[in-house]
């Protein structure tokens, strides 16, 4: 997946835990055999000691078909920040990377027998997840999967979204993480949490007429800046991504 999208939100990670283990496990078992002779530097030592034992631990051969994972976030406009109700509706998307993942929801469904209702199978086709199990969520969620990924969607174009998504490929360079952001958007929405949560402190008992008056000046300052700040900035990018000088994290940052 990439970031390239006007999606409010875009998060996704790739990685293989294996692989990640076995390079760990040869750093740390050469540190523990070759350890620092500074003092300072026994921390270190005795941290890389202690990792060897615990990559050491046996772990559910499940946990190493995890690949990775894709989250889109495109409309809050369902979320009420002063109730902590569930909201009626929010389009996002996820997408997530798995061998086997007939077998993860075969684990599942001994854990939330409704997922046994879902005639679910690897051919990409979106089915909708039952109500019930959607803990009050009032929007159809339509899952889709194939062999090796799993897609949820919710909102506009749900069950189109997840099809595509569980079948698509991407020919973008691999990459540990991307993130996307619609920073006007996202600062947007900070500002209204935040609003909200300074109206809270309006309401405290035994407020002062000098201690109302300080806190609207720190509002009116605070959605000056945020508005300033949206009007500003359009979409920040960040990947992570492995090559042969290293990690390297380009950003990204766009203007209006």
């Amino acid at each position: 997946m990439t970031a390239e999208s006007e999606a409010m939100m875009k998060f996704g990670l790739g990685l293989d835990l294996k692989g990640l283990r076995g390079f760990v496990e040869a750093k740390m078992t050469a540190l523990a055999n070759d350890p620092y002779e500074c003092a300072a530097l026994d921390g270190m030592n005795m941290a890389a000691v202690q990792m060897v034992q615990s990559i050491n631990q046996p772990v559910p051969p499940l946990v190493y078909n995890f690949k990775g994972f894709f989250v889109e976030l495109d409309n809050l406009d369902g979320i009420d920040l002063e109730s902590p109700s569930v909201p009626e509706s929010i389009d996002a998307n996820a997408v997530l990377a798995f061998d086997n993942v007939e077998g993860l929801i075969a684990m599942g469904q001994m854990m939330l027998p409704p997922l046994g209702m879902m005639e679910l199978a690897a051919d990409g086709e979106p089915v909708q997840i039952p109500q019930e199990m959607l803990t009050g969520y009032a929007g159809e969620v339509f899952a889709a999967m194939t062999e090796n990924t799993l897609a949820l969607s919710s909102g506009k174009g749900a069950s189109g979204n997840a099809k595509s998504l569980a079948s698509a490929t991407d020919g973008a360079d691999p990459a540990l993480m991307v993130m996307s952001v619609d920073l006007a958007g996202y600062m947007t929405l900070m500002g209204d949490i935040q609003e909200s949560a300074l109206e809270d402190l309006d309401d405290i008992e035994g407020m002062d007429e000098d201690q109302a008056e300080a806190l609207k000046s720190m509002t009116d300052a605070q959605q000056a800046l945020t508005d300033a700040y949206a009007e500003v900035f359009d979409r920040e990018v960040v990947v992570i991504k492995p090559t042969s000088n290293g990690i390297e994290v380009p950003i990204t940052v766009t203007f209006r």
